[in-house]
Parts: structure tokens; C-alpha cells; sequence
């Protein structure tokens, strides 16, 4: 699936923004209010970490249902498209970031969040590929933000790749105006 294919090409792009910083500069604010390289990757780590225990559940439930997978590739709806276009760099909207998903600490240390990235991303592919026979346009997946809010399993794929790219491609900004 396409999806799962773009955020498994998203790990080594993680390694490569943080590799070679020291801890200072994951820490560092270009202008004050701005997130520092670290705080975009755990601002990443905390939403996704909240994403894989709805997926979770969602694809159990889904799973006692019965509800295989339909044939051909399974594509979010038309709010799933628009939504995670609307978070692909580089960005025209901004988004306040719910406090659900506000980077939980003040300073960051490398190897610690490349090492939940890694864990949390690696646990959204084993998702992936045991649940590859459910049907993943049916299964609802609740937001962390509201469970009124629900998203097809495929598109909160999309959404966290979209979510990804967006958050990675903010580091990478801010690594490029580090003095290394």
C-alpha cells in the first residue's frame, strides 16, 4: 500500500535530520515561539504514539467484525485527500497544535527520540502488515483529539504521512540554519 510504503521511507529521513546534532542543537529556537528540530520530532512521537493505540484497537475490533478486505487498494475519502494535503510541505496553513499533541518536555535529547520515532514507526508498519486483509476504508479510526472525529484506517495512513513529511520538512528548515 502506498501509504505504508511512504511512511516506511520516512525513517531514514528522521535519522538523517537529527544524525550529527548535538544536544544543544536539537534544542535550538531559530526566532522564540518556534519549535526546535527536537520538538518537531516529539510532537511527531506524541501524535502518532496516540494514533498506533487507536489504529490498535480499531483494527481488534475490526478484526472480530470480520471485515476483510475488499479488492484493489483501499484510498481515503475526499475530507481524508484534502486533510493531509493540507498538511504536505511546504505549508500555506498553519495549525495550532492541540495540547494532546504539544511536544510533552522542553528539552530533547538525540538518541532518545530517534529511538521512539524508530519504535513508534516500526510499530505502525507491523500494523500495516498484519492487518493487510481487513478491509481499511471500513475501519473507523477515532482522533486522539475527539472521538467524534473518525478517520478511515487508510486515511489516517495518509494523515500521518502527510503529518510527517510536514513536521520533518519544519526540522529540516531549522537545521539548515544551524551553524554545524
Amino acid at each position: 500500500m502506498i501509504y505504508v510504503e511512504q511512511l516506511r521511507s520516512l525513517v531514514p529521513r528522521a535519522r538523517d535530520v537529527i544524525s550529527g546534532l548535538s544536544e544543544s542543537q536539537i534544542n535550538w529556537h531559530p526566532v522564540p515561539g518556534s519549535w526546535s528540530v527536537g520538538e518537531c520530532i516529539a510532537h511527531l512521537n506524541t501524535t502518532n504514539g496516540l494514533y498506533v493505540r487507536n489504529l490498535e484497537q480499531s483494527f481488534h475490533l475490526a478484526r472480530q467484525q470480520g471485515w476483510t478486505s475488499r479488492t484493489g487498494e483501499p484510498q481515503p475519502g475526499l475530507f481524508e485527500r484534502w486533510f493531509s494535503a493540507s498538511l504536505e510541505p511546504p505549508y500555506r496553513m498553519r495549525f495550532k497544535s492541540p495540547k494532546q499533541f504539544e511536544p510533552p518536555a522542553s528539552r530533547y535529547e538525540r538518541d532518545e527520540l530517534l529511538a521512539r520515532w524508530v519504535s513508534i514507526h516500526e510499530r505502525l508498519l507491523s500494523l500495516a502488515e498484519e492487518n493487510a486483509d481487513l478491509d481499511w476504508k471500513k475501519i473507523k479510526v477515532s482522533s486522539p483529539v475527539s472521538s467524534r472525529i473518525k478517520l478511515s484506517s487508510v486515511g489516517v495512513f495518509a494523515v500521518i504521512g502527510a503529518h510527517d513529511r510536514r513536521h520533518l520538512w519544519q526540522a529540516e528548515q531549522v537545521r539548515s540554519k544551524l551553524t554545524l
